[in-house]
């Protein structure tokens, strides 16, 4: 057993002592031949210290390696000392990781630390020669180690061998008795080399000492001297860096507790890392030199951190932090400034900022405490510094500047505040003067991020209104500050529409051609449809009848046209900004004027007749005919006859000529012209020319009122049915408190809501044309479902209803005064004054609505209309102004501006207008003096009181607010009545006096709200006090 424990040992002996002498040489072979070529070995050597000093080569060394060319060195024949002191002296770039000659750390792997590995292998394992066996435990330690060196050389180029597929072979070989001796005997003639290399040795120095020294420690070098006894003491020291040689004394403080074997440098310093060597002289130019020491003096100045702000209630906070690298010495002072000048940092106004804390506080900071600030931390390698600058936040906002109308626009913003900003208010501006607070949490504003750090304004949907200028206003613990302004446009109009129409005779068809576009600062076409007669067209479901209208191309061909085609055509186009509807194309019968004139031909005098013919579809056939009088029938006429010689039938202008004028007296004459629609006839006889509205082939409409009446019975019949049991009391007692119910009595006698309805329609407060009453009646009783079914039924058949939200986009809001009592303004009235407008403003009577009508001493009648129809308002003439005021309509306001419908004469006479700017007075109350005609304006700064004059309302009633002008300089110079002396415009007649020095003899007057505008009209209404 103790045999075959022995041959195991002495096996891993013979495995070991192979790798040693035989496998550890082949990585060094490729590595030197990488390194240096064959053939420039000779001059590598030739120009290194090799040849002389400490490290030269022994002559058997040289033998192999050192000749001229052209013959060329075998690197396989040398030994694993010589390759590695090739190696170590001719490859500069193989450096290992802690030098030449020291054992490599664990996770130390380059190439030279591998290759000091290899030698160390070979130098330590023939130690075992004396006992030639090796445990297991320690071959497998050996081997692992071993395995891993080679595997890694493997992985660099220019291998020529497999090292780990021979450390296999090795280990797989056979244990013979006769190899284990060989591999010995190897070792003990290795060993005795190496005594006789030694024993020749020359005299020699060396000094021994760390490399690598942090700085601030003690660095200490040993000389040790060998076979020296001719050289003289004591050792001279030297250090040195490239050709700078500086000999040392070492009696300086620097080198305190230096001996002649010992040069010690107690605090060393980057200065420091030099090369150091010590020198021995035998007095007759002969000296001997150490090897030379290259001392790396390690560590780094500290590393500090970038310097941050925070804040909290108790104030600024600058966090510092900081660090040394390995092997640096400690930071051992830490120093603040202020603008270049030291704080005392002890002071009560701060707090912390020593070495072992991580953050300086300044406490109840201020303006005063802006500046730069700077930390500076000191090791014994140097110092580090870090600025920071405290201010106000400085902050700069941009935006697209021109946007189109309901496009999303954000205003960004680049925020920079030490200390952090702590809260950011946008702001807005019509005219850049007196900003006033955005609230960023209302939802016109989603999407904006209210974060002082990085604030922004999103305006999803932008609107005129966004029109102005914009800043940001974003405060610190140190003040506050104000970005840049930027400017807000926002562009964009309805679209432009233009129709026309083309009929193809050819296919009974006609084509409603529209071209629909947009300015280039206009959004988009968002939708196109056609309308007839108001409702929209459902083109999918005409069967194919009908095909077109795409935004592209928003034309509509109609097909097979006929009676059913008849009505009013409307080309609809919606963008963001709103929709807007082309003229009306309407397709009926033929429309005829015929035109009379007297001419002689062939010397005889003749009347003439040319029909003028206006007709969409285009006419595709006319006819004269004639009847005697007393005839039941008409018969074609032959225009070619003598007598009607030039006569014509052909489109597009028919003429009768007739040489014998008493023909017309005899004769009735007849013109029909025909389209796809219909038929038109008109008459010609001695008496005056008439249209006989006649259209015998179109029967459209014919059933109007009939479908009218069957719709309005259908609501009627509705609205009883499902109205509530349980509301009928609410109901009865509604319509009694309007006072417009003339049989009260057998209101309150009525079983159900059938009843009820019965008495409104009797009375005319509940008729086809007129659902308002019963509106109201389903709001209050919040039936909200009958409610909607009464706007559906007045949307249809154009009945007049009140729209509680009427639209905003593409219309107006237009107040009507009408001199009557409240209580006996009705249905009818209205809609008596909405078919007026519509026939004065040329538009359709839908396109008028009906928002509101409320008591005002008379009534004021609210109706909003169609943007493109409303600005006729300001251009009536006095025709419309004689209709209007027929209907007890004196007034108009639109827009802020009042159009006044009087006469001159009645201008004169109207009682005395007053008009305030709420820009200029914030008025708190008011108050009219009847005797001497003064407006005393209470107002809510410094609780003062400002008297004006009065001006006539021939000059107030224009236009109220130009935009640059301010109202108390823009009157000409107006009199007054009585005994009070001229005054400019609306000047102030009278100091300020405060509200307790107000007579008490004053009248307090009524004040009227002009919608959408900004100033105030007062008119003396009563004595009504408003506040």
């Amino acid at each position: 057993m103790a045999s075959s424990s022995s041959s195991k040992e002495k096996h891993n002996f013979q495995c070991v002592t192979e790798a040693s002498l035989e496998l550890t040489k082949l990585p060094l072979v490729d590595i030197l031949r990488r390194q240096i070529k064959p053939e420039d070995l000779f001059l590598k050597i030739k120009s290194s210290l090799l040849l002389s000093g400490r490290n030269k080569l022994h002559p058997d060394q040289l033998k192999l390696c050192y000749f001229p060319p052209p013959l060329l060195p075998d690197y396989s024949n040398f030994d694993v000392t010589l390759l590695y002191t090739l190696i170590r002296n001719l490859c500069s770039g193989l450096e290992p990781t802690r030098g030449w000659g020291h054992e490599p750390g664990p996770t130390d792997t380059k190439i030279g630390d591998d290759v000091e590995r290899l030698r160390l292998f070979r130098n330590r394992n023939i130690a075992h020669v004396n006992s030639a066996t090796i445990p297991d435990d320690t071959f497998d330690d050996l081997w692992r180690t071993l395995k891993a060196v080679l595997i890694r050389l493997q992985s660099y180029p220019g291998c020529r061998v497999d090292y780990e597929q021979d450390l296999i072979e090795i280990k797989r070989s056979q244990f013979r008795n006769d190899i284990w001796e060989h591999y010995r005997n190897l070792c003990k003639l290795y060993l005795e080399i190496e005594k006789e290399a030694n024993e020749r040795a020359e005299p020699s120095i060396c000094i021994k000492g760390e490399e690598q020294i942090i700085c601030g420690d003690t660095a200490e070098f040993k000389a040790e001297v060998k076979r020296a006894e001719k050289f003289s003491f004591p050792i001279k020291w030297q250090r040195r860096r490239g050709q700078f040689v500086e000999i040392i004394d070492t009696t300086l403080e620097k080198y305190s507790g230096s001996t002649d074997t010992r040069l010690i440098i107690p605090s060393v310093c980057k200065e420091d890392a030099l090369e150091y060597q010590a020198s021995l002289s035998d007095g007759n130019n002969h000296t001997l030199y150490s090897n030379t020491i290259n001392l790396h003096v390690l560590g780094e100045k500290p590393v500090l951190n970038d310097l941050e702000v925070t804040t909290e209630d108790k104030g600024i906070i600058i966090h510092y932090s900081f660090e040394v690298s390995k092997n640096s010495p400690p930071v051992r002072d830490i120093t603040w400034s202020k603008n270049a000048q030291p704080m005392y940092i002890k002071d009560d106004k701060f707090s912390g900022g020593s070495l072992h804390d991580i953050r300086l506080v300044i406490i109840s900071p201020s303006e005063d405490d802006k500046g730069n600030y700077s930390c500076t931390v000191t090791n014994d390698v140097g110092s580090e510094t870090k600025y920071i600058i405290l201010d106000v936040p400085c902050v700069e906002i941009s935006i697209k500047p021109t946007v189109h109308f309901a496009s999303d626009t954000t205003i960004t913003s680049i925020v920079t505040s030490m200390p952090p900003p702590e809260k950011a208010q946008w702001q807005k501006s019509k005219h850049r003067i007196g900003f006033s607070e955005v609230d960023v949490t209302k939802s016109k504003y989603f999407g904006s991020n209210a974060s002082p750090q990085c604030p922004s304004l999103v305006i999803p949907k932008t609107t005129f209104d966004d029109i102005g200028y914009y800043r940001l206003q974003i405060s610190n613990k140190l003040g506050l500050n104000v970005s840049n302004s930027v400017y807000l446009n926002v562009t964009g109009s309805l679209p432009n529409i233009t129709v026309s129409h083309v009929t193809d005779f050819m296919n009974r068809s006609i084509k409603l051609n529209g071209a629909v576009f947009v300015s280039d600062d206009s959004p988009g076409i968002q939708e196109v449809f056609w309308s007839k007669n108001g409702e929209k067209i459902d083109i999918q479901g005409s069967g194919g009848r009908l095909s077109g209208v795409t935004i592209d191309d928003p034309s509509l061909t109609i097909r097979n046209v006929s009676q059913e085609d008849a009505g009013k055509y409307l080309l609809t186009a919606i963008n963001a900004v709103g929709p807007n509807d082309s003229a009306v194309i309407s397709i009926d019968v033929p429309y005829l004027y015929i035109r009379s004139e007297e001419k002689i031909t062939g010397g005889i005098d003749c009347m003439c007749f040319t029909v003028e013919i206006t007709s969409n579809p285009g006419p595709c056939h006319a006819q004269w005919n004639f009847k005697s009088r007393g005839e039941e029938t008409f018969s074609p006429l032959d225009v070619n006859a003598e007598k009607y010689q030039g006569s014509t039938n052909s489109l597009p202008h028919p003429k009768l000529f007739i040489k014998e004028k008493d023909q017309l007296k005899k004769k009735i004459y007849q013109i029909k012209v025909t389209n796809f629609v219909g038929s038109t006839v008109e008459e010609i006889s001695d008496d005056e020319i008439r249209p006989l509205q006649k259209q015998e082939e179109n029967k459209l409409f014919k059933t109007a009122d009939v479908v009218g009446n069957i719709a309005f019975a259908k609501l009627n019949n509705y609205l009883a049915m499902k109205f509530p049991k349980e509301k009928l009391s609410n109901l009865k007692c509604l319509l009694l408190d309007t006072k417009q119910i003339e049989n009260a009595k057998c209101l309150k006698e009525a079983k159900n809501a059938r009843e009820c309805f019965s008495i409104l329609h009797d009375e005319n407060l509940f008729t086809r044309n007129d659902v308002i009453l019963m509106q109201f009646l389903c709001k209050e009783t919040r039936c909200d479902d009958l409610y909607k079914k009464c706007i559906e039924y007045a949307k249809k058949y154009k009945a007049l209803c009140f729209i509680e939200n009427p639209p905003d986009n593409g219309y107006k809001k237009v107040e009507i005064h009408i001199q009557k009592d409240f209580k006996s303004f009705g249905g009818s009235q209205i809609q008596e004054i909405v078919k007026i407008v519509a026939a004065m403003l040329d538009c359709e009577h839908e396109e008028i609505l009906v928002v509101d009508a409320r008591p005002s001493g008379s009534v004021i009648l609210i109706l909003s209309v169609k943007e493109k129809y409303a600005w006729k308002f300001t251009a009536l003439n006095e025709e419309d102004c004689q209709k209007l005021r027929k209907l007890k309509i004196d007034y108009l306001i639109m827009d802020g501006k009042s159009i006044l419908l009087e006469t001159s004469t009645e201008i004169s006479e109207r009682k005395p207008v007053y008009i305030i700017d709420e820009t200029c007075i914030k008025y708190r109350s008011l108050s009219y003096d009847v005797n001497t005609h003064r407006l005393w304006v209470g107002s809510g700064f410094n609780n003062t009181v400002v008297i004006y004059s009065y001006i006539t309302s021939e000059y107030a009633l224009t236009d109220l607010n130009p935009p640059t002008a301010d109202v108390m300089e823009s009157l000409s110079e107006i009199p007054t009545t009585g005994t009070e002396k001229p005054q400019q415009g609306n000047q102030c007649i009278s100091p300020e006096r405060t509200l307790s020095q107000i007579e008490s003899d004053t009248v307090v007057i009524a004040l009227h709200q002009m919608l959408n505008t900004s100033q105030v009209q007062l008119d003396e209404d009563g004595p009504e006090y408003i506040s």
